[in-house]
């Protein structure tokens, strides 16, 4: 980014606000294919057939392409208007059959069930209150049908120490110059991203703060106990290995009872 423009008047918006215009290439180094695998197990370990996806929080929808080529019927869903935006504009060029709209997890409430629901790449992370958390679980644990689950994953402390204590970036892309800060809040366990991002068409400065909690597994598996949910399964990093003190992502598999 252009020195001389870091000390620019700066324009606060929301998350996702400006990232979701080039939030694939900030991304190019994430293994959709990988993850849309490891889904793929989950669901077929667990025995639903015919299931029916919903991404409560897609993005730009990428995860949902490869799950699409599996033969998935998927949805996705998202609380930013333009990652929305982005998702369908891509859907629309590739000709494929997803439904995408903007609601927030947190208020999720839908007249039509499914038998899976993800939230995939820590953005349950997002959600900074124990009571937001159990209300998106009770949401989702009706958006289900019955026998249906649920598989989230979360950062870890470790993750967030090892990777992001306090780490810097910055990029170009062709419209955008960006700069990132990560932080880790040990005291508040709080993982702090803070885009700062310049427009090459106004050249104007934008800031995105990004918060995410930093959730121990104790807290985790007590949020779960106060809702309906039994607990499948807590797996290490893209594999059916119990999570350990050094794991940096942790994936729940939650299951709707009967």
């Amino acid at each position: 980014m252009p020195s001389k423009l870091l000390n620019e008047e700066v324009i606060e918006v929301y998350p996702y606000e400006m990232l979701a215009h080039f939030y694939d290439e900030l991304m190019i180094h994430v293994n959709y294919k990988k993850w849309a695998q490891y889904i793929d197990e989950i669901i077929k370990s667990q025995n639903i057939s015919n299931a029916r996806i919903l991404d409560i929080s897609c993005g730009t929808g990428t995860l949902l392409i490869f799950l699409y080529k599996k033969g998935y019927k998927v949805s996705g869903s998202d609380i930013s208007k333009n990652m929305i935006n982005t998702a369908i504009s891509k859907i629309r060029n590739l000709g494929y059959d997803i439904n995408f709209f903007q609601t927030d997890m947190r208020k999720l409430s839908l007249k039509k069930k499914f038998n899976v629901i993800v939230c995939l790449y820590d953005s349950i992370n997002y959600i900074l209150t124990c009571k937001e958390f159990i209300n998106t679980l009770n949401n989702v644990y009706f958006s289900l049908s019955d026998n249906g689950i649920f598989i989230f994953d979360v950062c870890t402390e470790y993750n967030s120490i090892k990777n992001f204590y306090d780490y810097y970036d910055s990029g170009e892309t062709a419209d955008f110059f960006y700069q990132r800060h990560s932080f880790f809040i040990k005291e508040d366990m709080l993982q702090i991203n803070t885009f700062r991002i310049l427009s090459k068409k106004n050249n104007k400065m934008y800031l995105e703060n990004h918060k995410q909690r930093i959730y121990t597994t104790d807290e985790l598996n007590s949020i779960i106990s106060k809702t309906e949910f039994t607990t499948i399964g807590m797996f290490d990093n893209y594999s059916f290995n119990p999570p350990g003190i050094k794991s940096e992502r942790i994936h729940f598999v939650l299951r709707k009872k009967i």
